[in-house]
C-alpha cells in the first residue's frame, strides 16, 4: 500500500515516541525525518536501478568552434537509449538515427581518419588527445565519455557552424524529484514502500535517536533482501545507449 510522506513521517514519529505532527513542517524533527526518507529514497533507487521516467527529451547547446560536436546532456537524465538528429529540406526537418558507440569504439572510429584529409577538423579534447571529426555530413554516431556530453563524430559545416542542439531527437529517462510535501508519495512500486520504510526507520533511530534498533535493521535487511529478488526493471533494457548513473 502506497503512503503520503507524511504519513510515514507520522510513523516514524510514532516508532521513536515522538511528538505528534499533522505537517512535516510543523517540528524540525519532523522535517528532518522526511529528509532522511528523501534520503532513503535515492539510495534505493541506485542500489536496485529503479527506472526513472522515460520521455522525449533534446540535448542542450554546449558546441563551440572549437568543440564544435559537443552537446550537453541535461542534468537531470540517468540514460539515453537513442538519440536522432535532424538533416533539413527546407524548413522541414528529417530526423535520422545516430548510433551509439562506446567510447573505445567511437576512439577507433575517428583516430583512424586522415588529420590531414579537406573534409576533417581536428578537435582537441581533453589531455590533449586529437579527435578528427568529419566536417561535410551530418552525424552518424555518438558517445559520451564522462556522462556529461553527447560527442558526434561529424556536422555539416555548410549548414552551420557547429552541431545544433535544437536538431537533436532523443528518448531519455529523467531522475523523478522528491518534494518535501505532506501530500507527496515517493514515486516507488508499492512493494518496496516497506523497504523504505525500514530503511528510514534505521536511520532515524541512528540519526536522531543516536540509538541502535536492532529489530529496525533487521527488518531493513531483511526486505532490502526480498527487494533484490523482486526489484522493479519495468523491461529497462539497455538498447542504445549508456546508463549515467546520475541521481
Amino acid at each position: 500500500m502506497r503512503h503520503t510522506l507524511l504519513e510515514l513521517v507520522q510513523d516514524l514519529l510514532s516508532e521513536m515516541d515522538s511528538d505528534e505532527v499533522n505537517h512535516i513542517s510543523d517540528t524540525a524533527e519532523a522535517e528532518q525525518v522526511a529528509k532522511i526518507i528523501r534520503t532513503c529514497y535515492y539510495q534505493i533507487a541506485d542500489e536496485l536501478d529503479l527506472p526513472s521516467k522515460g520521455d522525449i527529451i533534446k540535448l542542450e547547446a554546449a558546441a563551440t568552434t572549437s568543440l564544435p560536436t559537443r552537446l550537453k546532456i541535461p542534468d537531470a537524465v540517468s540514460r539515453i537509449d537513442w538519440i536522432k538528429y535532424a538533416e533539413l529540406d527546407g524548413d522541414e526537418k528529417h530526423y535520422k538515427d545516430v548510433t551509439y558507440k562506446t567510447p573505445a569504439e567511437f576512439i577507433n572510429l575517428v583516430t583512424a581518419r586522415d588529420p590531414g584529409d579537406d573534409n576533417v577538423t581536428v578537435v582537441t579534447y581533453s589531455a590533449g588527445i586529437l579527435l578528427p571529426i568529419v566536417n561535410d555530413k551530418h552525424p552518424s554516431y555518438w558517445t559520451s565519455f564522462d556522462d556529461n556530453y553527447v560527442w558526434f563524430d561529424s556536422w555539416d559545416s555548410g549548414v552551420s557552424t557547429t552541431i545544433v542542439a535544437n536538431h537533436t531527437l532523443a528518448f531519455g529517462y529523467t531522475t523523478q524529484e522528491f518534494r518535501i510535501e505532506d501530500t507527496f508519495y515517493p514515486p516507488l512500486p508499492d512493494n518496496l514502500y516497506s523497504y523504505l520504510y525500514a530503511k528510514a526507520k534505521s536511520v532515524c533511530f541512528a540519526d536522531i535517536k543516536q540509538s541502535v534498533n536492532p529489530k529496525a535493521e533487521q527488518t531493513e535487511n531483511r526486505m532490502r533482501i526480498r527487494s533484490q529478488r523482486n526489484k522493479w526493471r519495468s523491461g529497462r533494457m539497455n538498447i542504445g545507449g549508456p546508463d549515467f548513473g546520475k541521481r
